[in-house]
């Protein structure tokens, strides 16, 4: 007896259509005086045991004639034409200009990373279209950045698409008609004889203006280029090549181009023959070039737009009900409900509906058994073949709007394919033992993914794409941002751009068909996977990641998360664990990534991890804003910023540490046009150190170096450790200390062409930023000491953390990339990333501007502020340009005559204040300014409360101050 093996092989008939095996076996096979043994294949459709071409013409059964005279015709054509079938191509005469909606929005796109398998594909298909004259290389700044889609071919080949979400949305459509399906049958009424002509890659033979191509800019890690041609991807580039092959084709008899397929036909072979004829002449003149494996010549049937034609007119394709005609008897009420569904959505198109489904809709019945005979078998036959024949199947019209109505189950996705409510195709697929393992949202995506692909023939280029899901967190999905999806999701995200998809979300009593396709048991074809991986990995050692997944675990509000991304989320929150109603708003952004839970790209922090993730967020004693900017795109929980607020209001140093208050009008500096353009540098001196701070103007990253000596040399040689990292700057700014001033310096400064600037005497304002960075870095030293890992480790949150959402962080604006931090973050956070100098610059120019009206404006709003909480007995610190000292008098009234205060160390003071040195917890400051003006803060705490409370800096007017009651002194 023969044996059977196993076998995963797919076949494709002519027509393309796909069959899979299941197993193979060796057979003896016999006509007449010929015997051979061939391998057979056990498909999984209903077919007639078929063999092939080459078993039937070894037998004696057929000769190829046929074959033969079709390579001959082929052959012939192209030596005739033979420019024609070889590439690249141009339409010559044809140019696309792209037109922008007068409120659009430029974009510009950080590079996304490119698997490390598809580099080398990459770079040679980018090498491969500047040669072809498709892309060019890109060095000045454009108003949109795209990335690009890899989409893999046959033989190892790729092609690179563009991902224009953002341009899409810009981009004023004016379509292009395209014929009814009704006038192209009407045309072809006496046709006989047939070819197919396909343009090989057909956008890039089209031309794009010159602006419109810089509008097509796409980034890689190669670098920018700008699409010379016509790019997949964009809306408009089906209309346009549409309206060009309607103006190339449309003055001849027998020709009806759609997009890149062409379809000619005559009524006797002699008159399809000449009709080619003057097909290839016409792109022969104008440039258009065929891919010969996709044309046939001279055929008695092709199939065209999803049906087969021939001189007996139009038919289905049988590949689009095949589905339908294997489905199995149901077995139970449940299937047979589940069928009853479909016929039910289709039954204003099926004569006799009622009295067809009354066998069957009497077994579904409470009180009757199920029991299936031949009459119920014969109802079941014949409405399986009403749903596959006219009216209710209808032919597919491109002109007009598609619904793709898609579902998944637990093992199978299904999908149909609708117009004017009608099904036009069908379609169900196996899923994996992997994919069977997915969480539920994989599964709805896979559904949607393996519609378009199966139905790619129809919908792509199509204007008018609607997809019908019962998950509704997919509904939103397709409306976020590329950063935005889960990375589980990306690559199918990726894979749909190309379609314009509209997704919406129906209840599944309202799909039936796709409902009850994804529940064919008995398919044994399975969905490809994605042809595009998620590339996304956590920037931390695999020890604190075990632990983070450890505490993930045994945290239960992450533990119920998980659980309920597995299963799917329901549409009604009341099904919802109470416990993680807080997530609701934003469930379709939760996803599960290598056993941590993610809310889009941002690590969820386990509970019992947040105290100390929070003081490595204020490691480098940050206010509560930059924390928070900090924190975005790495972490996340729900009371994240809550949680800042109050560390940040319990860190007694950072509520005593606050800037004396400015006061004369601000004049802003120069805005930057690149980094370390203009740089700025101070002496910063503490405990008995001296430090030199230098700042650069475009990023505020700043360096900190200790100094031997307050020496020229040293200043000299510790600016040089400095500019050989960065680059010798444009412009330097100091004040007129001697360290700056001198003749050694002057001479280096001329010497690498740097312009040396120096600040007005006396008003240290004039070189604010190096104030800044001197304020910044003497409050990170008060608090950790200089040259210790606790202190670089601060001082890289610093420079980690984002001034705004727009503005990155400094280390990003100078360096273009995040360094990676103890801060948990996803290693797509730490690839480099160009923030666009436009955006900085114009970001700059707002917040000088804010920063100017406040400024301006800061004694009036402090006038206002509540300022009567001094008296008798209040702890009192005084900052001066000295360290802060304590002193205390005996209680005397305030009087706007100034009396001399005796401090602790004997030096006099200028304004009597009620001092006590017996409540070291209840503080406030007295700023001494040039004016000698007293302004005050106050740091106090509620009873009860741990957290410090602060009053804003207020300017006093002389009188008798009195303390609030809504103040108590502890």
């Amino acid at each position: 007896s023969a044996k059977l093996h196993s076998s995963k092989t797919k076949l494709i008939s002519y027509f393309n259509d796909e069959h899979m095996t299941t197993e193979c076996v060796h057979l003896p096979i016999a006509y007449k005086s010929q015997e051979l043994v061939e391998k057979f294949f056990v498909v999984t459709s209903s077919l007639l045991p078929t063999i092939s071409g080459d078993t039937a013409e070894a037998l004696g059964l057929i000769r190829r004639v046929r074959a033969v005279s079709e390579d001959k015709d082929k052959t012939r054509w192209m030596e005739r034409f033979p420019e024609v079938f070889r590439g690249p191509g141009t339409i010559r005469g044809a140019e696309v200009k792209l037109k922008l909606k007068e409120n659009y929005v430029p974009v510009v796109n950080p590079c996304r990373k490119i698997p490390v398998s598809q580099e080398k594909a990459v770079k040679e298909e980018i090498a491969r279209m500047i040669k072809n004259g498709v892309v060019a290389k890109v060095n000045t700044p454009t108003e949109f950045v795209s990335n690009i889609v890899v989409v893999p071919k046959a033989h190892g080949r790729i092609r690179l698409c563009l991902d224009p979400q953002h341009l899409n949305k810009a981009l004023q459509r004016g379509p292009h008609p395209t014929k009814r399906l009704e006038q192209i049958q009407c045309k072809m009424a006496k046709a006989a004889y047939f070819t197919t002509l396909d343009a090989d890659e057909s956008f890039w033979q089209l031309k794009l203006e010159t602006a419109s191509s810089y509008l097509c800019t796409f980034i890689t890690p190669f670098g920018r280029y700008r699409f010379l041609k016509v790019p997949y991807g964009i809306t408009t580039a089906s209309d346009e090549f549409q309206r060009v092959t309607d103006e190339i084709f449309g003055d001849m008899d027998g020709v009806i181009p759609y997009i890149d397929d062409i379809i000619i036909w005559g009524e006797t072979k002699e008159q399809q023959q000449e009709r080619v004829e003057g097909v290839l002449q016409r792109c022969r003149e104008i440039g258009l070039v065929l891919n010969p494996s996709k044309c046939h010549f001279n055929k008695t049937s092709v199939r065209y737009l999803g049906h087969i034609v021939s001189r007996n007119g139009f038919r289905i394709d049988p590949d689009r009900i095949e589905h339908i005609q294997a489905f199995e008897t149901p077995s139970d009420k449940k299937e047979l409900q589940r069928f009853l569904g479909v016929v039910n959505f289709v039954g204003g198109f099926i004569e006799n509906m009622s009295e067809k489904t009354k066998p069957l809709r009497d077994l579904v019945k409470d009180d009757v058994e199920f029991l299936w005979t031949s009459e119920q078998q014969k109802a079941f036959e014949v409405l399986k073949e009403s749903l596959t024949r006219a009216p209710v199947l209808r032919f597919f019209d491109p002109s007009q709007p598609v619904v793709l109505s898609v579902d998944a189950s637990e093992f199978a996705v299904g999908a149909v394919l609708l117009q004017d409510g009608r099904p036009v195709a069908y379609n169900s697929r196996a899923l994996s033992a992997a994919q069977q393992k997915l969480p539920q949202i994989e599964k709805e995506m896979i559904a949607i993914a393996n519609g378009c692909s199966k139905y790619h023939y129809y919908i792509f280029g199509h204007t008018d794409i609607t997809v019908e899901t019962d998950h509704k967190p997919l509904e939103s999905i397709f409306t976020k941002a590329f950063e935005k999806v889960p990375f589980s999701l990306q690559p199918y995200w990726l894979s749909l751009q190309k379609y314009g998809l509209r997704v919406k979300y129906k209840p599944g009593k309202k799909i039936p068909v796709a409902d009850f396709l994804s529940r064919i048991r008995n398919n044994k074809e399975t969905v490809d996977s994605a042809n595009m991986k998620a590339v996304a990995s956590i920037a931390i050692s695999d020890e604190r990641l075990a632990e983070y997944v450890n505490d993930t675990d045994n945290d239960p509000e992450l533990t119920e998360l998980k659980n309920m991304y597995q299963r799917g989320w329901p549409n009604d929150k009341k099904e919802v664990p109470e416990k993680i109603w807080r997530f609701w708003p934003y469930r379709d952004e939760i996803h599960v990534y290598k056993g941590l839970v993610l809310r889009t790209g941002r690590i969820i922090v386990p509970a019992n991890r947040r105290a100390e993730v929070l003081d490595q967020l204020h490691a480098s004693h940050r206010n509560a804003q930059s924390m928070q900017r900090r924190s975005q795109g790495s972490i996340y929980w729900p009371t994240i910023h809550r949680d800042i607020e109050i560390r940040v209001q319990n860190c007694e140093g950072c509520q005593r540490d606050h800037h004396r208050i400015p006061k004369e009008p601000l004049i802003s500096s120069k805005i930057p046009t690149y980094p370390w353009q203009i740089v700025s540098a101070d002496i910063l001196h503490h405990e008995g150190e001296n430090y030199q701070v230098i700042v650069d103007h475009y990023s505020f990253f700043w360096e900190i170096t200790r100094l031997p000596s307050m020496s020229a040399s040293a200043v000299i040689k510790a600016l040089w450790e400095v500019f050989q990292r960065h680059g010798y700057p444009e412009v330097f700014r100091s004040d007129n200390a001697t360290q700056y001033v001198n003749d050694d310096l002057q001479k280096l400064f001329r010497r690498f062409d740097i312009s040396h600037r120096t600040s007005s005497p006396l008003y240290a304002q004039s070189n604010s930023m190096a104030e800044r960075a001197v304020q910044e870095a003497k409050r990170l030293l008060k608090k950790v000491k200089y040259g210790t890992p606790d202190f670089y480790n601060a001082l890289l949150e610093v420079r980690s953390t984002p001034r705004t959402e727009l503005l990155k962080s400094p280390c990003q604006r100078l360096m273009s990339r995040q360094p990676r931090t103890l801060v948990p973050t996803l290693k797509s956070q730490l690839q480099p990333r160009v923030v666009k100098p436009e955006i900085v610059r114009k970001e700059l120019q707002k917040i000088r501007k804010q920063q100017k009206k406040e400024y301006d404006h800061k004694y009036q709003r402090y006038h206002t502020e509540l300022m009567k909480f001094v008296d008798e007995g209040f702890a009192v610190e005084i900052q001066n340009l000295e360290p802060a000292e304590f002193s205390a008098v005996d209680g005397s009234d305030f009087t706007p005559h100034p009396e001399v205060v005796t401090s602790s160390s004997g030096k006099e003071k200028s304004h009597p204040i009620a001092l006590s040195t017996d409540i070291p917890r209840a503080y406030m400051r007295i700023a001494v300014n040039a004016t000698d003006q007293p302004f005050f803060r106050f740091l106090w705490r509620a009873p009860g409360s741990s957290a410090i409370k602060t009053f804003q800096m207020v300017r006093v007017t002389w009188g008798v101050l009195e303390l609030s009651p809504k103040l108590t002194v502890l």
